[in-house]
């Protein structure tokens, strides 16, 4: 190919470090050490691309042959291949995913949750009919089910899981082949860890806050007791009782106490040394109404490669893998009910009638808004997501923040550009 059919692919990073010069690419992985001389050759021909023809032949073939110089058109015909493959992902038939929230009060009053005033009630009998019915008609289309428990606090309605668990039991034909909760991990008992002795979860997800000061400031019970102490007591509880099922210890990172993670995660590390227990650092999203300082994209990149650098971890934002996005409102048969039947796309969604696409009884009608969340709203759609030469390897941010005015990219986006190419240089070591 002649080289006026080459460009530098727009997925190429250049950055140099100790009088050492790099070229990355975020589409292919690839990364290589170069000289000086071909760095800056390459750095001027990704703004101008009449500068390849200053390039040797062997050098054109040498970039080429990496997926640094492309053709023309390739970046494009590759992001189109992205987005097929995310379509793919999100139109899958074979799994019916269902987030259940049995009830919608939380015992704790975190200063940041999104889930605000919402009603205190819990899944009634004629609605986990109409839950069950919903299944049943849906049956013969999926292989498989997937639940994962949410709410409110869904083990405040540990007697309606276990009964909505047993009638799927005795009266559904597909395969559970999916079983999680999200939980606070506060109660915790005996009569939990029954329900789940006899349908084994696959993960739990508890979340914490900080060191134990700092979680019982932010993690509020609404009797005013603390609650780390008893969250992990709790977690001990799991990895005695329950010992296949994967524990994930979320802890919520902000301005305030984000140089707690590290002293954190070796603490608890020491304490679950041998069990299925992974201990992660999750952001907290700014929901308007937060009020806990978050982080910007550039600041959640750089305590991610701090945080690599000091426990050798590196975690999934950032794990340099393609990716189409990963969400339950971006999959057609993912839904999330809410415990009067109420039927959504999004977690965040529940109790926001005006957010409903549809309820158990009539079935799916807001479509809509279906498409909102699959299509129109994800890095595919976004201009200067697309623009973007670390688009391959990030999740696109958050779908529902891109349908919200007062968002811009730069609250939605997860990564920096300009500080991820060091976990490329990562990888040469």
């Amino acid at each position: 190919m002649k080289e006026n059919n080459y460009v530098m692919s727009m997925f190429d990073i250049f950055f140099e470090e100790d009088g050492h010069f790099y070229i990355c690419n975020t589409l292919r992985g690839g990364l290589h050490e170069v000289d000086q001389k071909t760095y800056e050759l390459c750095v001027s021909s990704k703004y101008d691309p009449s500068e390849i023809s200053k390039m040797s032949a062997d050098l054109i073939e040498n970039l080429s042959s990496a997926g640094y110089l492309v053709d023309y058109c390739s970046d494009a015909e590759s992001i189109n291949l992205l987005r097929y493959m995310k379509l793919t992902k999100s139109f899958q038939s074979d799994r019916l995913t269902l987030v259940i929230a049995p009830t919608l009060y939380c015992n704790f009053a975190c200063p940041y949750c999104y889930e605000k005033d919402l009603p205190n009630q819990q899944m009634k009998d004629e609605t986990i009919n109409e839950l069950i019915e919903f299944i049943v008609q849906r049956e013969d289309t999926f292989k498989y089910l997937e639940i994962c428990w949410h709410g409110g606090e869904p083990l405040a309605a540990i007697n309606v899981i276990d009964k909505i668990l047993n009638r799927i039991k005795s009266e559904i034909k597909i395969d559970l082949k999916g079983h999680s909760i999200v939980t606070n991990g506060y109660l915790i008992n005996e009569k939990v860890l029954d329900c789940f002795s006899r349908f084994p979860l696959g993960y739990i997800q508890i979340t914490i806050d900080g060191n134990e000061h700092t979680h019982n400031l932010n993690r509020i019970s609404k009797n005013g007791q603390p609650t780390f102490d008893r969250i992990i007591k709790n977690i001990d509880l799991l990895v005695k009782k329950l010992p296949n099922t994967n524990v994930g210890v979320r802890m919520n990172v902000h301005k305030n106490n984000v140089h707690e993670f590290v002293p954190l995660y070796n603490a608890l590390s020491k304490r679950w040394e041998g069990s299925k227990v992974n201990i992660y650092p999750a952001f907290v999203m700014d929901n308007q109404s937060c009020k806990v300082p978050c982080f910007n994209s550039i600041e959640k990149t750089a305590f991610l490669y701090d945080l690599y650098k000091k426990i050798g971890r590196k975690y999934s934002d950032v794990d340099m893998r393609l990716k189409t996005g990963n969400c339950t409102a971006i999959y057609e048969n993912s839904y999330v009910i809410g415990p009067n039947g109420d039927i959504f796309k999004c977690w965040v969604d529940v109790g926001v009638p005006e957010k409903r696409v549809g309820d158990l009884k009539s079935g799916i009608h807001n479509h809509a808004l279906i498409e909102k969340y699959i299509l129109s709203s994800d890095k595919f759609s976004d201009k200067k997501c697309l623009a973007c030469s670390v688009f391959p390897i990030c999740s696109g941010g958050c779908n529902k923040y891109r349908m919200d005015s007062s968002y811009t990219t730069a609250d939605i986006c997860p990564l920096s550009p300009s500080i991820i190419s060091k976990f490329f240089n990562i990888k040469k070591g």
